[in-house]
């Protein structure tokens, strides 16, 4: 990896400039529609088994997309959602460490609401992020799934996909209803050039803090080590993948967004090795 020195004014600039550039989900609040279909989402809508409509009951703004699991013959018919108009999704430059989004689940048996992420460069895959959604909301619920990299590079296009299942393959009836979609943090790494390598692990406090929407958390690990720097909220769970791979002894720098979501009190976590810390950060807006 190219190592880059930044000063903490230009680096903290770059950051502004790209908290508010983040190229984000096409009509991702659902509120444009046309002729029963949402723009930009691909659905399996087929006369007479229409699973995808427009619903006044939204988590903000004037519509939301209600998905209702019907029969389709003997067997209860997948409801799906696929972002683009062709199904495959929209262009995308940034290594996005999760997607959050707002939902409501009325289930009338063992239903499942299944949210994924894809990210791609080309044909090859860089991230996937998977959260299954079993348990019924009956107020708007915000949902966080986690993108986990596997290869290095920058994306070009990022895929999101909704299945609503019932996993019986018979009870029909089910809803669920999606709202205000929205990335959230940036999987990127900076190497910091200091002319010398660490002599021992070290997580230090993020900076600034409190923060809105990003921050800056630095680590430094004394020698090659497979590296786990993790966000989680007050609950314990798990919000953002920032760094889960192998990295070189070295200083690094992570770059973390609110953006998407509610204020409060966060934790990130750095593993490496037999290295183990957590800290405290604010999200104030």
């Amino acid at each position: 990896m190219k190592k880059l020195y930044f000063s903490s004014f230009t680096l903290f600039v770059i950051l502004m400039l790209s908290s508010s550039t983040f190229p984000q989900i096409p009509n991702n609040s659902f509120e444009n529609w046309d002729q029963g279909e949402p723009v930009d989402w691909l659905t399996n809508n087929l006369n007479p088994l229409i699973t995808v409509t427009q619903s006044s009951d939204a988590h903000s703004g004037s519509s939301s997309a209600r998905l209702e699991i019907l029969l389709n013959g003997f067997s209860a018919w997948d409801v799906t959602l696929y972002s683009g108009s062709d199904g495959t999704g929209f262009p995308c430059t940034q290594r996005h460490a999760s997607i959050t989004g707002y939902y409501k689940l009325v289930p009338q048996g063992p239903d499942l609401l299944a949210v994924s992420v894809q990210v791609w460069q080309g044909a090859n895959s860089l991230g996937l992020g998977v959260l299954n959604i079993t348990t019924a909301a009956s107020s708007w619920t915000q949902f966080i799934a986690p993108i986990t990299y596997t290869a290095p590079g920058t994306p070009d296009r990022c895929q999101v996909n909704f299945v609503f299942r019932a996993t019986d393959f018979t009870t029909v009836g089910g809803v669920a209803y999606i709202d205000d979609l929205e990335f959230s943090g940036i999987n990127d790494i900076e190497v910091i050039e200091n002319g010398q390598m660490p002599n021992q692990f070290e997580l230090k406090q993020n900076y600034p803090n409190p923060f809105n929407p990003s921050t800056l958390i630095e680590y430094s690990i004394p020698e090659q080590s497979f590296v786990d720097l993790k966000v989680y909220d007050i609950l314990g769970n798990e919000i953002a993948v920032l760094v889960n791979a192998e990295q070189s002894a070295g200083v690094y720098r992570a770059d973390f967004s609110g953006n998407g979501l509610a204020s409060g009190l966060y934790f990130y976590k750095l593993q490496a090795g037999s290295f183990v810390e957590t800290k405290k950060m604010v999200l104030t807006k």
